[in-house]
């Protein structure tokens, strides 16, 4: 790659970290205390599940529609109304105490998620096109690492405004997310992008007949999955499945069961993460990707497992911190392969979206089973659980491989 070309990848690379760092970091003020949060408001440790599965709910009602609206009208339009939806529903969750009015609040955010979904890849990956340009495994990996970083400061903050006030994090987040359209808006002046959208909707004189016709083929009968990009999806499903206990419930076990300071568990978790997307960056130069996959998939399950099985607190914390390197190692791993599977997929936020628009029908689907199986089990045999399901990601990525080497 020329230095011009190095130059137009290096300023593709920093919009995008600095897009997905700025939203991360504006809407976890939350992350680290929903749980408690909701706890505190009165809803019992099973229905936390319950109210959480309606962001899911969201996810998979705005997921499709998210894809159609930014290839028709630009991506970062999108983003930005992502933004402000988001704080609407920290906005209706600050006002509420009911167990609807909060699952009200976390569909509407669910479907600011959606719209958020898969917008920035297909954005880069549309730049990466049109200016010849690929972004590295390295800078992907970095990404993850980026967008932990900032979720752990954001969160740190929302977990000290916590305890100072229960609703203050909500106030930082609503602030945060009603800016962050702006910043954009400056940063594409200063960087001379532009927002842009799908080829087919960008045909001058195209008639709306003929248009209808070509959205129609293109939804139907041309509409396919690249054969890697399906691959490392269903991993990807698999996975996003299993955590999600993990996701909801580590504070409401660590925190309030086993007595540990909120913000100690919370910095240590993302910063496990961010050592694991590090580990990536260094050691995909020496290991094969489905290598790096395999490792990380059997540290989080072991870890799991092993949560749930050991009573002593301070090596279940130790366990919790491996699991957290492992996910930030998957997460890496899998954000690379998607980012080169992207390159020659066509209709990119659609296709985004419809794999996330599966993914979010397996985790509705779990949240629901979370909901019954928490109360007979506990929360601490529930580790155990997803560690069981993470198997099913290694057999996943054990059958890809062979396949692999059958082809070559």
């Amino acid at each position: 790659m020329n230095k011009k070309k190095l130059n137009i990848a290096t300023k593709i690379a920093l919009t995008y970290l600095v897009f997905v760092g700025l939203l991360a970091f504006f809407r976890s003020g939350m992350s680290g205390v929903f749980s408690i949060y909701y706890s505190a408001s009165g809803i019992e440790e099973h229905n936390i599940s319950f109210i959480k599965s309606f962001q899911n709910i969201g996810i998979l009602m705005g997921l499709i529609p998210a894809g159609i609206l930014a290839d028709k009208i630009g991506r970062l339009k999108v983003l930005t109304l992502s933004s402000w939806i988001m704080a609407i529903s920290f906005g209706i969750i600050l006002t509420s105490s009911t167990l609807v009015s909060f699952s009200i609040a976390e569909w509407l955010y669910g479907i600011g998620l959606a719209l958020n979904s898969g917008i920035l890849l297909a954005y880069v990956s549309d730049l990466q096109e049109e200016k010849g340009v690929v972004i590295s495994n390295q800078t992907m990996g970095r990404r993850t690492t980026v967008l932990n970083a900032a979720t752990l400061l954001g969160g740190n903050i929302g977990t000290s405004l916590f305890n100072v006030n229960i609703d203050f994090p909500l106030y930082f987040s609503i602030i945060g997310l009603s800016i962050y359209p702006f910043i954009i808006f400056f940063w594409l002046k200063i960087s001379g992008f532009k927002d842009n959208k799908s080829e087919i909707l960008s045909i001058e004189k195209t008639s709306e007949k003929k248009l209808k016709k070509i959205l129609a083929l293109s939804n139907l009968r041309n509409f396919k999955i690249n054969r890697p990009l399906l691959n490392i999806s269903i991993a990807n499903l698999i996975f996003e499945a299993a955590i999600q206990f993990v996701l909801i419930y580590w504070s409401i076990y660590y925190v309030q069961q086993l007595g540990f300071n909120l913000t100690l568990v919370f910095t240590l978790m993302m910063s496990a993460v961010i050592l694991g997307s590090e580990l990536y960056v260094k050691i995909i130069n020496y290991l094969e990707n489905s290598t790096v996959l395999l490792s990380s998939i059997l540290v989080m399950g072991i870890s799991l497992v092993g949560i749930g099985m050991i009573d002593y607190k301070m090596f279940s914390l130790i366990l919790f911190i491996l699991f957290e390197i492992g996910t930030g190692i998957f997460t890496s791993s899998v954000h690379a392969e998607q980012n080169k599977a992207l390159i020659s997929q066509n209709n990119k936020s659609k296709v985004l979206s419809l794999i996330d628009f599966t993914t979010e029908i397996s985790v509705i689907f779990v949240l629901m089973i979370n909901n019954y199986f928490i109360e007979s089990l506990g929360v601490q045999k529930m580790f155990i659980a997803s560690g069981m399901l993470l198997g099913l990601v290694l057999l996943v990525v054990l059958k890809n491989q062979s396949i692999k080497e059958r082809i070559s």
